[in-house]
């Protein structure tokens, strides 16, 4: 499932990521900029650690890192939704990496962090997903 199943174009913003050329710094300033007013700091912090290793792993595993998508948090749905598409079909394997053996431990860091993750199969590759849970923040009025 991804977001384009469930949710409003208008909700999704979409960063495509360039071929060859690794975007993490813009994307993570692009997600900074988007959330910035709608989560608090600490929250952010982590949507931004879940991006880093989630595009991270699109460039090292997935052959060619493809889209970032991103929900904000709504009214109705106080998660913040993650999505890196890239062009390999192998799944990410929870605390291990084919590169190093002092690597794999960024899909943990997401598992702890996120209320759920897992993967998608796409017509050439995957969307490896992430949900954030959002606390409501006292005295804000929900959006």
């Amino acid at each position: 499932m991804n977001v384009d199943d469930h949710h409003p174009a208008s909700e999704v913003q979409k960063w495509v990521l360039a071929d060859g050329d690794n975007q993490l710094a813009e994307v993570r300033r692009w997600v900074q900029r988007l959330l910035d007013d709608e989560v608090d700091g600490d929250t952010l912090g982590d949507v931004l650690l879940v991006v880093t290793e989630l595009v991270s792993n699109a460039y090292d595993h997935g052959r060619h890192a493809l889209e970032v998508r991103l929900v904000p948090p709504l009214r109705h749905r106080r998660l913040v939704r993650v999505e890196v598409d890239d062009s390999s079909s192998e799944l990410p394997v929870l605390g291990r990496s084919r590169i190093a053996d002092t690597r794999g431990m960024g899909l943990v860091m997401v598992n702890a962090l996120c209320s759920s993750w897992g993967t998608s199969p796409l017509l050439v590759g995957k969307s490896v997903w992430a949900d954030i849970v959002v606390p409501e923040q006292p005295g804000r009025p929900e959006g």
